[in-house]
């Protein structure tokens, strides 16, 4: 008996560790799905050993071929057979339509009894599910279609083709490594005047929206160098002395760069879904990033979740769109206090900068964080109240400490940010109209996969 088991496992070796091989742009590995069948040879095979007869000559002989042809059968179909994916149609808002379209070509006469997608794409509620049929040299094409409900930035990729031979004894996969990515936008909201921090007075007793940005041309000190800063800055003689690049920065004359710093710590975020402190400050941070910029203030972003990041302040609207990018990625993330990231954030704080923190938290370490070490001089504080996110809890003895250290702080109710469907221009979906003589016409489609021209091009608020 285990002379048996060791020939089987011998004769069914290569395909118990699969063979692998590349066509085109697809990573292909054919294995051996029914395992039974090299029991069922291997029989066949010592009973036409021990006879010579007609009978298990003829078993032996059919398995064999039925075995082979099977195998050519599945290599051939993953051989010849191409998949590709195209966007045809790309998300662009909270609510537009994602389409694209699946073309399958098949290059050999052999068909291709069924094709099963296996979709690793993180969209959610997205995926290809389809078992698709293709004739020998024909080309199929199909659409698959979703509407974007989140905001984030996702994939569409990788994806698997699963083939098999007519009799099932082989299942061939093909890999396809290519990814592309759909950034889904957050829906802006018209905030309540009281809520906008350019409101408040800078630099010498103007308004910010006003002053003009110079720096003079003396350096007043340096820090350490992220990316982003240009290399004109750099300070050499400190970058040499501690071994690592430090920028020069300068004393600025007036200022009107603004700096928005959420809070993302797990612990201290109110409500669920949609109605959760986190996606209202998502919303939040795109209205008051569109608003400043459209007022000409230099607008930056410093955020800190699994991941650092920052978005320099700059003031021209298309920076709008690299704002918006950070934003629709941001996620809660434990073990990461409020306190800590207005601490990380300093050095790239000018002293005549606003820093609009927004921030659930009912805790005093962060706004002792404030003023700590170096004095941050102009501070808005973004509050959420949490008895409308259903919390049972008030904001009463922080806004109290934050007035007795001279911070303007102001509460935002959930009722106050409410976003406008379409916020970016008109939701793109399909939309068809009969006409009376019964023909269908479309009266809109999803915008064309062309997402940089449409940044460029496209101006919320125009």
């Amino acid at each position: 008996m285990k002379i048996i088991k060791g020939l089987t496992k011998h004769i069914s070796a290569p395909f118990e560790n699969c063979i692998n091989f590349q066509s085109g742009k697809a990573d292909i590995r054919i294995e051996l799905k029914a395992k039974g069948f090299g029991w069922i040879w291997l029989a066949s095979l010592i009973w036409y050993s021990l006879t010579f007869n007609a009978i298990p000559a003829v078993c032996f002989w059919s398995l064999s071929i039925t075995f082979l042809l099977s195998f050519f059968w599945a290599r051939q179909n993953s051989s010849f057979l191409v998949g590709t994916r195209e966007l045809k149609y790309s998300a662009f808002q909270v609510g537009d339509m994602l389409e694209e379209e699946i073309s399958l070509f098949n290059n050999y006469w052999l068909p291709v009894l069924w094709a099963k997608f296996d979709d690793q794409s993180s969209i959610p509620g997205y995926t290809i599910r389809s078992i698709r049929a293709v004739s020998g040299f024909e080309t199929l094409h199909f659409s698959s279609t979703a509407i974007c409900e989140q905001r984030g930035v996702y994939s569409l990729g990788p994806w698997q083709l699963h083939l098999s031979d007519p009799l099932g004894l082989f299942l061939a996969i093909q890999t396809y490594h290519e990814i592309k990515e759909v950034i889904v936008f957050p829906p802006l909201a018209p905030l309540p005047d009281h809520l906008l921090a350019h409101h408040q007075t800078r630099g010498e007793h103007r308004r910010l929206r006003h002053v003009i940005e110079a720096d003079t041309i003396n350096a007043s000190t340096t820090r350490p160098f992220v990316p982003g800063d240009t290399l004109n800055r750099v300070h050499w003689a400190t970058s040499a002395r501690r071994q690592q690049l430090y920028i020069k920065t300068f004393e600025p004359e007036t200022s009107s760069r603004v700096w928005l710093i959420p809070d993302l710590e797990a612990s201290v975020q109110l409500g669920r879904g949609k109605d959760s402190t986190l996606e209202t400050t998502a919303i939040l941070l795109a209205s008051l990033s569109n608003q400043l910029l459209r007022d000409n203030l230099a607008v930056g972003i410093f955020a800190r979740d699994a991941n650092t990041h920052i978005a320099l302040p700059q003031k021209n609207k298309a920076h709008l769109w690299s704002i918006l990018r950070i934003i629709a990625q941001l996620q809660v993330v434990d073990d990461q206090p409020f306190a800590q990231t207005i601490r990380e954030s300093k050095p790239l704080i000018r002293n005549n900068d606003l820093i609009v923190l927004i921030t659930p938290s009912l805790e005093f370490e962060w706004s002792k964080e404030i003023i700590r070490g170096s004095k941050l001089r102009g501070v808005d504080v973004l509050l959420y109240d949490p008895a409308s996110f259903g919390a049972k809890t008030n904001a009463l003895a922080v806004t109290e400490w934050l007035a007795h250290q001279g911070i303007a702080c102001r509460l935002v109710r959930q009722a106050e940010i409410r976003p406008i469907s379409g916020s970016y221009g008109a939701l793109r979906r399909w939309e068809f109209t009969v006409l009376g003589t019964g023909r269908v016409i479309v009266r809109q489609s999803p915008r064309l996969a062309k997402p940089t021209s449409i940044l460029n091009k496209y101006n919320p608020h125009p």
